[in-house]
């Protein structure tokens, strides 16, 4: 945890905040703070800051802000579509997104997407909602992305896309066949990047042309095959990088 994010169920007083679970537990292990002691914090879905330790009882750490800060905000806003995957991948791009502040996921359900990965309890927000906080601690990040699974590739596109679709945005299709790269397709700043993930076997040729009609733009990530996982990380990695470029 590279901040210890609060929430409003934690408020105990005016600017005091107590915590008694792995939060706690990672202030006296893994920080090895105590009494007096200032750590890193955040509010969720709201500001940076700092607090001090006003006192340690048992495994109950009681915490008093000191000052806040505005958090960063990732500019351009980013919007990831990624076939559903398995579980245990899952919990991966759940933590690693949200440690990247991206503001928006939709799992949707591609040819090559196993119905059974609907079953899984990772769905509910009260599991899903563990793992996005523990992301957003790690990567210091304090706005929430929003969580939506969809159980119906094309009704996805038709009806909701159209719905979240944004002005001056650039639509990108990961897609190992593409000819060009970002660096060949991200050459002027936009407000809000979409970039689609497939599955581990691919988006097949339907879903592809399917999407190049909505105005995706295919790009080659990597000339490795990647882990979906691997391939989000990525992703994101180069869209930051490009922007970074882009807007300096």
């Amino acid at each position: 945890m590279n901040i210890i994010l609060l929430s409003r169920k934690d408020k105990t007083a005016e600017n005091v905040y107590s915590v008694s679970d792995e939060r706690a537990i990672h202030i006296i292990k893994v920080l090895k703070a105590g009494k007096g002691d200032t750590v890193e914090i955040g509010f969720y879905n709201g500001v940076l800051g700092k607090a001090e330790i006003a006192g340690i009882s048992g495994k109950q750490v009681t915490l008093k802000v000191i000052n806040t800060f505005p958090a960063v905000t990732n500019k351009p806003s980013v919007h990831l579509i990624c076939a559903l995957p398995r579980p245990q991948t899952l919990k991966k791009i759940l933590f690693h997104t949200a440690s990247m502040g991206v503001g928006r996921i939709d799992f949707i359900k591609s040819q090559r997407v196993e119905k059974s990965y609907y079953q899984s309890h990772l769905l509910k927000e009260e599991y899903f909602e563990k793992i996005i906080k523990l992301g957003m601690s790690q990567g210091k990040q304090t706005m929430a992305p929003q969580i939506h699974f969809h159980k119906k590739f094309k009704a996805y596109f038709e009806d909701l896309f159209p719905q979240i679709e944004r002005g001056n945005s650039l639509k990108l299709l990961a897609e190992s066949s593409a000819g060009q790269t970002l660096f060949d397709i991200y050459k002027k700043p936009v407000d809000y990047v979409t970039v689609a993930i497939g599955p581990e076997g691919g988006w097949i040729p339907y879903e592809i042309d399917f999407m190049k009609k909505l105005g995706f733009v295919p790009f080659t990530i990597s000339k490795w095959t990647l882990r979906v996982e691997a391939a989000v990380i990525s992703s994101l990695s180069q869209i930051e990088l490009l922007s970074n470029r882009i807007l300096k």
